[in-house]
């Protein structure tokens, strides 16, 4: 896209941008003056709520026809998602439960999705699957926490999903000599969540560890036993 281009582009979004304003400007003043007729039979904080949530949403699209014109207003992604997924948030959950368990789940869904989207649409930006791992790391947490799960507090989730993330950036990377370092991070950091998650295991159940170690036991004498044998048959075949 050349310079001509990008510049009549700018132009038609910044007319988008004035039509925006003035529409969210004429439904405040419809909602002031209490013209809205919906505001009769509906909460006044409902209709506060949708308007806030429609205007959010607006600011969010606007940011997302600017990113279309390539370059570095790619960045206007970030903030498209965090304006659309506030505007969605307001407009389901409410303004009143902004800040409640739920809203929170929303909140760091579309946070995750944002990072998401960045990276499948910018391969080379594999930087922004970490916030997205986290992001949604942490939607699964407050779910867990929410369902009072034997994990309970415990950060497990949020290990094991940035985990995912560096996995993720080593198998989707081109040169994977360079990210190297990725597979390795994510390979110690899941093996810290599974370590971790047995820890609480035996913790809530002291059975848990006399199994494991009898299991491990076991285990040892059968492949102690199995390298004895190989050992055998290999001393004989000479």
């Amino acid at each position: 896209m050349n310079k001509k281009t990008i510049n009549r582009f700018i132009f038609w979004r910044t007319d988008f941008v004035g039509i925006a304003m003035i529409i969210s400007g004429i439904i405040f003043m419809l909602n002031n003056f209490n013209l809205i007729t919906i505001q009769n039979i509906l909460p006044k904080d409902f209709i506060i709520s949708r308007i806030l949530g429609v205007l959010f949403i607006m600011i969010g699209i606007i940011f997302l026809f600017f990113q279309g014109a390539g370059g570095k207003l790619f960045w206007l992604w970030l903030p498209s998602g965090f304006f659309l997924t506030i505007g969605f948030d307001i407009l389901i959950i409410g303004i009143n439960n902004l800040f409640n368990i739920d809203s929170s789940i929303a909140f760091s869904l579309g946070i995750g999705l944002t990072f998401l989207t960045i990276f499948l649409f910018r391969k080379k930006h594999w930087w922004a699957l970490i916030p997205s791992g986290i992001s949604f790391g942490f939607v699964t947490w407050i779910i867990l926490i929410k369902s009072q799960s034997i994990i309970g507090y415990h950060p497990v989730v949020l290990i094991f999903y940035l985990s995912l993330s560096f996995l993720t950036i080593f198998i989707f990377s081109v040169q994977k000599q360079k990210k190297k370092w990725a597979l390795l991070t994510g390979a110690i950091l899941f093996a810290i969540s599974l370590l971790y998650f047995l820890i609480i295991l035996i913790y809530k159940n002291k059975l848990l560890l006399s199994i494991i170690l009898i299991i491990l036991g076991f285990g040892i004498l059968i492949f102690l036993g199995i390298m004895e044998i190989l050992k055998r048959q290999k001393m004989k075949s000479v």
